[in-house]
This record gives structure tokens, C-alpha cells and sequence, in this order.
């Protein structure tokens, strides 16, 4: 975890020690008027949690891919400008909170891996288009915990998405696998989840998993009681023939042809004197 992370932690569990008032909060998506796409900054801290679609927010130097089960988090007088994109819908809840001051950090984001920021920002949202006495009651203590619980999720940044889908891809491979259930396993976006996986991998999701399903096939080949089209269905690919074309340009071999060659080199090694 680098300073970075832990100014922004430190930011959000003082926040959740201050007395914040909820001043703004609305659910919007790609179509409402009340984007603002110029460079801009807000008086009051502004909160928004991504239930679907992709965003890129430029923080000055660098920026931020927001998108999906993410909750981006813009301190008073944060400069940012928001790009967005036109393939997908796009559906956020954004929150202001008046109250706190700059922050030492600029715009950052926190992922929301099993749900429960996006549950805190729905219930908050419910609660105030009730404009009751009990529901103000309950915003005031949704909003400390949804901060810490915000400065809990904020340790990992989005790029632990990739450790989180290759690991997901290396323990499920067996099963059938959708491009949108990796993105959920990874909480992020599909298209963001692609873009990343080129951008740091310079392969595809589909790609990466192929090649996970051969790697084991390779090991299970080594198992004399296992058959061919065994260890096709094994690695989760149920036609054959398709098997088959996938190991040889892999590898070079064919499944067959691969374990005559270990079986060879294993008796080779064998024989071979001490």
C-alpha cells in the first residue's frame, strides 16, 4: 500500500468523525443535463458511486477509469474533468456532503468489491426522497459508515481488477466463463476490464483463458488414467475436435502427440545411467 492510499484513507476515517450534512443526492444516467464535462471543482465533497457504465475523469496529471462497482471520491476544490464514453449505458448515484475541507489528495476512487458501498449509496438515496424526520436520522448514520467503509475499500485502487480476473480465470477455468461474470468477479467494467487486460497483459480476457485451459491440459496429459477428451472437459473446453486445433497451436503437438513425447523422455530419463 503506498502513501498515496494512505493519505486517502486517513481523509475518509476523519470525515466519518465529523458532524456532514447531505446536500445533493441524485441517480442519474448517460442522458441527464447535470454532467458537467468542462474542467471543473466542487464547494463540497462529492461522492459517486457507479452502478453501471465507464467513465475516464482526467485529475490533472493522470486519470482515473471509473466505472462499475467503483466509487469515485472528489474533495472541496478538487480540479477534475469528466470524458465520457459512447459505447454502454451509464447509471451513477452522486452524493455532496457539506462540511469538510480540501483534502491533501486529489480526486481518487475506491472499489467496491462485495457490494456494499452501492448499498449504502442506494439506501441513502431511498431515504432522502422520503424528506421525513426518520429518514434524515437514518442518512446521518448511513453517512460515517459508508466513509469508513469507503476508506476500507480505498487500499486497493482498480488496478488489483487484473490480479483479481487472472486469479478468478486460474481457479474457474473448468467452468463456462463470461466476459461479465470475470468483470463482476474483478468489480469492474467488461469494457474496462478488456482495456486493461491489452494494456498490461497485451491479450484479451478470452485470449488469457485459453491459455490457462492449455497450460493445466499439459499437467493432466502427464495422468495415464485420464483420456484425451477427458481432459478437454476437465479444462472446461467440451468439443474435441475444437481441443484438439487449440493444444496443437499452442504447443506445436498434438494432445497425443504430447504425451507420447513426456512418456519418451520420462523413459529416457529413466534408462539414462547415474
Amino acid at each position: 500500500m503506498n502513501t498515496g492510499f494512505l493519505e486517502q484513507q486517513r481523509y475518509l476515517e476523519d470525515l466519518a468523525r465529523q458532524p456532514l450534512r447531505l446536500i445533493y443526492c441524485q441517480q442519474m444516467d448517460e442522458t441527464s443535463s447535470l454532467w458537467n464535462y468542462a474542467p471543473h471543482s466542487h464547494p463540497c465533497l462529492e461522492l459517486i458511486c457507479f452502478l453501471s457504465g465507464d467513465l475516464t475523469i482526467n485529475r490533472g496529471e493522470d486519470q482515473l477509469d471509473a466505472g462499475a462497482s467503483s466509487v469515485v471520491v472528489h474533495p472541496p476544490q478538487a480540479l477534475h474533468q469528466e470524458f465520457p464514453r459512447p459505447e454502454g449505458r451509464r447509471e451513477v448515484i452522486a452524493l455532496w456532503l457539506d462540511g469538510p475541507g480540501p483534502a491533501n489528495c486529489g480526486s481518487f476512487q475506491a472499489v467496491d468489491r462485495d457490494g456494499t458501498l452501492r448499498w449504502f449509496f442506494q439506501h441513502i438515496h431511498a431515504e432522502h426522497r422520503r424528506h421525513s424526520a426518520d429518514a434524515c436520522q437514518l442518512i446521518a448514520l448511513y453517512l460515517p459508515a459508508l466513509l469508513l467503509h469507503l476508506a476500507r475499500a480505498c487500499g486497493g485502487g482498480r488496478e488489483d481488477a487484473l490480479a483479481l480476473a487472472t486469479r478468478y480465470l486460474r481457479e474457474n477455468y473448468s467452468a463456462p466463463i463470461t466476459l461479465s461474470q470475470l468483470a463482476a468477479a474483478a468489480a469492474v467494467s467488461p469494457s474496462y476490464l478488456n482495456r486493461l487486460f491489452r494494456r498490461q497483459l497485451h491479450t484479451t480476457p478470452t485470449a488469457y483463458l485459453r491459455s490457462v485451459r492449455i497450460q493445466a491440459a499439459q499437467a493432466l496429459l502427464l495422468q495415464e488414467d485420464l483420456t484425451v477428451e477427458e481432459v478437454a472437459r476437465q479444462v472446461g473446453i467440451g468439443d474435441l475436435s475444437y481441443f484438439w486445433r487449440l493444444f496443437r497451436r499452442s504447443t506445436g503437438l498434438s494432445p497425443s502427440d504430447y504425451r507420447r513425447r513426456f512418456r519418451r523422455e520420462t523413459a529416457e530419463t529413466e534408462t539414462a545411467p547415474s
